[in-house]
């Protein structure tokens, strides 16, 4: 090496430097790949508010996307669904004790039970009234005493609620239908808290990376 090279001082392993938007100046690497940057070899500026990686980018946009889904989801559940079916459980349990005020009663039936079959955890009643006509089959919990005590021409009540037939009765077992509103506040309950919850987790997700690029501006 020469006075003169000596004099310059360019490494040879120094990268070419140009201009990039606004003329803020980009790194290219040089003969050893230049200085490693957040996008890999060569660091390259970005505008301000654009401090994500391309990474990061798809995981914020995915995160908001799937938490504006599961928010929406929660909401119709919990603040739609879930009044409409607390409702439903005070006006039969108004009906079933036919309190003041009750706009409809539940109304007792005799009836036969002329079929009986389970399929794994739901049993399967077929009843006749005493006025003839086709059956009523109904589904009740498959391991509830009711279904595994009741045998075929067995008399048990029915008890029909705005027209349907919503619980079965022998003696002092009783068995609430698939039709029966009781117990209908659950499912929305528990899917709409399902939904809320990896909602919220996933909107913070999103909120967190737009603060760390906001820090790294």
């Amino acid at each position: 090496m020469t006075a003169g090279e000596e004099q310059r001082g360019e490494p040879a392993s120094v990268g070419t430097t140009g201009f990039g938007p606004v003329g803020r100046p980009v790194v290219t690497g040089g003969a050893a790949g230049g200085p490693r940057g957040p996008f890999g070899r060569g660091e390259v500026w970005r505008p301000p508010g654009q401090r994500l990686t391309p990474d990061e980018q798809r995981q914020a946009g995915a995160s908001v996307a799937l938490a504006a889904l599961l928010l929406f989801l929660a909401v119709l559940l919990l603040l739609f669904a879930l009044p409409h079916a607390r409702a439903e459980e005070r006006a039969y349990a108004a009906g079933r004790s036919c309190a003041a005020g009750a706009r409809e009663c539940v109304r007792e039936v005799p009836m036969t039970v002329v079929s009986r079959y389970a399929q794994k955890s739901t049993g399967r009643l077929q009843l006749l009234g005493p006025d003839g006509g086709a059956p009523h089959e109904v589904q009740v919990p498959a391991d509830g005493r009711l279904f595994q005590q009741v045998a075929v021409e067995d008399r048990v009540t029915g008890v029909f609620w705005r027209g349907a037939l919503v619980a079965v009765r022998k003696d002092w077992m009783r068995a609430e239908t698939s039709d029966s509103p009781d117990g209908a506040g659950r499912p929305p309950l528990l899917a709409g808290t399902a939904a809320l919850l990896p909602g919220l987790a996933l909107a913070g997700n999103a909120v967190r990376l737009r603060l760390r690029a906001r820090h790294r501006a």
